[in-house]
């Protein structure tokens, strides 16, 4: 594999994993020093359910690159309206409210892109060997 090939395959899924994590982060809330134990890390797994849930939709993306990135694209651009819709009614400023949508759903649609162009780049390399 050149690498050129290797960075295009290896660009989106490392940016998936790293958004996956940012979103981890904001788990961390769960501890609180006011209650039990048990009851921060229960609160804890439920706040990494979406993690969670992501990360086993990393497997499904990772070998099925064409509809995994489609999908990819339509969460970014609904988690998008949503996140904005949201921020904007808190705070009632566009800027404020663009800040979130950029840091939370646009790395999903620029994830769901790249793994379409590797998977497009892939087939168009499997032609070319036959």
């Amino acid at each position: 594999m050149a690498k050129a090939s290797k960075i295009l395959y290896w660009t989106p899924r490392l940016i998936y994993i790293t958004t996956v994590a940012f979103i981890s982060l904001f788990a961390l809330d769960a501890f609180d020093s006011s209650f039990s134990t048990w009851h921060q890390i229960r609160n804890f797994i439920m706040h990494m359910i979406p993690s969670f849930t992501l990360l086993v939709f990393l497997i499904y993306v990772w070998r099925k690159e064409l509809t995994g990135g489609s999908i990819l694209i339509i969460i970014g651009l609904a988690l998008s309206v949503l996140v904005f819709r949201h921020n904007f009614r808190m705070n009632q400023s566009v800027i404020k409210s663009l800040i979130p949508v950029l840091l939370l759903t646009l790395p999903f649609c620029i994830t769901g892109i790249l793994f379409i162009i590797d998977f497009f780049h892939r087939k168009k390399q499997r032609n070319i060997l036959h």
